[in-house]
């Protein structure tokens, strides 16, 4: 008795033999079957050699995308921009008194034309004015320890001294008018002794005080 697979073996080559005789004889399934293995074929060459281009395509996208939220981050800082200058000119003037009132140098002479501008509109002599404690050029010395509170936002102080003579109304109008000079006065202390002259009895003010400003390093250092 042949063995079981010989068996298969002659039934599956009669099967192909069969399939083979009506491939020859029958030209539509050569035709059809020609037509199959060739679009198989040309899928699977089309797969191999589009993948790349489409690998290509999907980074086109995802640059596209990256770049439209470049694009949209730049016209939120250009929106930004423009209304920080418009801003900006709005409110150029007042940055100039600004700039005048709290300048970036300690700018003792613009600090003592105020002053004498201030006791010309009231009757009062002056017996001394002292400005001192400016460093023009270079860094600051560190001030002396003193008792006098710091100065707010690290701003630094050209310390001032007044030493003036009249009466009681004379000196407060003074002080009044010093307290809204251009450039904002602190003033730590006041001394008031009287003497007595040959034209009457006489108060004697003695004001000691200091002016901010705000050096280049500070400013910078500015949020």
């Amino acid at each position: 008795m042949a063995p079981a697979w010989r068996n298969s073996y002659l039934r599956y080559k009669t099967y192909f033999l069969n399939i083979s005789s009506q491939y020859s004889k029958r030209e539509d399934v050569r035709a059809y079957l020609e037509l199959l293995l060739s679009l198989a074929t040309v899928s699977i060459f089309a797969i191999f050699a589009i993948r790349p281009t489409l690998i290509t395509i999907a980074q086109l996208f995802k640059e596209i995308e990256a770049k439209k939220a470049t694009v949209a981050q730049l016209d939120q800082k250009i929106n930004d921009l423009s209304s920080a200058q418009k801003i900006y000119d709005e409110e150029k003037n007042n940055i100039a008194l600004l700039e005048i009132a709290v300048p970036k140098n300690p700018n003792p002479d613009s600090l003592v034309l105020q002053m004498e501008g201030a006791i010309g509109q009231n009757n009062v002599e002056v017996l001394a004015i002292n400005v001192g404690g400016a460093t023009l050029l270079g860094t600051p010395k560190e001030a002396a320890t003193t008792k006098t509170a710091p100065l707010p936002e690290g701003a630094s102080s050209l310390g001032l001294s007044l030493s003036l003579s009249s009466d009681y109304p004379a000196l407060a109008s003074l002080i009044s008018d010093l307290e809204r000079l251009r450039r904002p006065v602190k003033i730590d202390n006041l001394n008031i002794s009287s003497s007595v002259t040959a034209e009457g009895q006489e108060l004697i003010l003695v004001v000691n005080g200091r002016t901010p400003y705000l050096r280049d390093e500070v400013v910078a250092g500015a949020p």
